[in-house]
């Protein structure tokens, strides 16, 4: 037998062993690829589920988000419960002495220029934005003396730092709306329906 396959090979030209060897190749590849594409085959029913998931998680967190902006509006003290939101006797006390219109103006610019990121098209927009932008003016925009010195305030008056930011965020949106000749009341004209 082996004398057959060397009589054979010797008759074979150069050219026709390595076209045997490309088949031989290809062929082998074929097979591995077709491994490959079967194992990446069962991740696409599992990328399904995960889209799935994660569509239901920010579902789930944007009701949360909901619920909890509900509850802290109904129970903070510096915030009228009503829409468009206002400060009361007590929210308008901390404004003055915490100065929170000089901070405002102090670093109006960059706090204009995120309001504006966000594009907001109607007073509703503005004021949800403002809101946002509390939160963020704060940590970001706000120097760190301010910063420290809204914290003691608040430390001081037992008071939750979290009941600070929709002071900051009414004043926010009071500022870009008398920048814009806006009417705070027409916040009311562009709220979302309820269900």
């Amino acid at each position: 037998m082996q004398a057959i396959f060397l009589k054979l090979v010797e008759q074979l030209n150069g050219a026709v062993l390595i076209l045997a060897l490309v088949l031989i190749l290809f062929i082998w590849g074929v097979w591995k690829l077709s491994s490959v594409v079967t194992l990446f085959g069962g991740y696409k029913d599992e990328k399904k589920e995960i889209k799935e998931d994660i569509h239901q998680i920010k579902t789930t967190i944007a009701k949360i988000d909901g619920t909890v902006q509900i509850i802290f509006q109904k129970y903070n003290s510096a915030v009228q419960n009503q829409s468009p939101l206002n400060l009361t006797e007590t929210g308008n006390k901390i404004a003055t002495e915490l100065k929170i219109q000089e901070k405002i103006r102090i670093n109006w610019e960059h706090i204009k220029e995120k309001l504006e990121s966000k594009k907001p098209s109607n007073p509703y927009d503005i004021q949800t934005v403002a809101m946002d932008t509390a939160d963020d003016c704060f940590n970001t925009i706000f120097s760190k003396e301010e910063r420290d010195e809204i914290k003691l305030y608040a430390y001081n008056i037992g008071m939750n730092l979290f009941e600070i930011m929709p002071i900051i965020g009414i004043k926010i949106r009071d500022e870009y709306m008398k920048e814009s000749g806006v009417n705070v009341e027409d916040v009311d004209k562009h709220a979302p329906k309820q269900a």
